[in-house]
């Protein structure tokens, strides 16, 4: 029994090397199994008239929002998709004023947008929307607009 168990233990170790040789590398800090994450933080500040806002994307996550409520009309623009990966997420929070205002997601090759490509948020609403990167383009995934 001592002899089988001791087999069964050598076997399993050979298998078990390649599976970790695959995933690490040879010499330390070679671990190539995720990116580094970042985070990102975009606080826009709005302008009078109508503002675009330009993305550009580059880490795993980017929260944009205004550094106060909108109080004019926003455009928001995939400028280029240099730097994103796979899987990358971009969220977009804002909220209007005490008036009614438009936000635009403006749709090109860089972004592609779910349903209708510009919002109205009534007074004092929220809207939160998710990109997601398919390693070609952004593609909208999910929007919230506050009822």
């Amino acid at each position: 029994m001592k002899k089988l168990f001791f087999f069964l233990i050598l076997i399993t170790s050979f298998l078990v090397q390649p599976v970790m040789a695959q995933r690490f590398g040879t010499t330390p800090s070679q671990d190539n199994t995720y990116r580094p994450l970042n985070l990102g933080l975009v606080t826009y500040t709005l302008a009078t008239g109508v503002d675009t806002l330009k993305l550009t994307p580059r880490v795993f996550e980017t929260h944009v929002r205004c550094a106060t409520t909108l109080s004019d009309s926003l455009a928001v623009r995939i400028q280029s998709v240099a730097g994103s990966k796979l899987g990358d997420k971009v969220y977009l929070q804002f909220r209007s004023d005490g008036s009614s205002r438009k936000l635009k997601l403006v749709s090109s090759t860089n972004l592609i947008v779910g349903s209708t490509t510009s919002i109205t948020l009534a007074a004092n609403k929220s809207v939160v929307i998710t990109l997601y990167f398919d390693g070609t383009r952004w593609i909208e995934a999910s929007r919230f607009v506050q009822p």
